[in-house]
């Protein structure tokens, strides 16, 4: 089962927030995008936001895929973990 991701027009753009957090008192920024995530199995996209990579541009019209390598990892404990800022490949047509 393969994520894609459709960047459009509209949503080629990042939004930036800042603040501090309630739970730790830290400061934090990011950078949060939006697109349509498309699911194996289901009839309809599904509007996503998601944070970008530390400096990263935003990611231009196009359709992609999760990559994994970068994306999914084992944390201490043996889980599977998703990073929270996701990166994304050309998807192959």
């Amino acid at each position: 089962m393969a994520l894609r991701v459709q960047i459009t027009e509209k949503q080629a753009k990042s939004r930036f927030k800042s603040g501090t957090s309630s739970r730790t008192h830290k400061e934090y920024s990011m950078n949060l995008q939006k697109g349509w995530l498309y699911e194996s199995g289901e009839p309809h996209p599904r509007e996503i936001e998601f944070c970008l990579p530390d400096g990263s541009a935003p990611y231009p019209v196009g359709d992609y895929a999760l990559n994994l390598d970068s994306n999914i990892y084992i944390n201490g404990f043996g889980s599977i973990n998703v990073n929270s800022q996701l990166v994304l490949v050309p998807a192959k047509v």
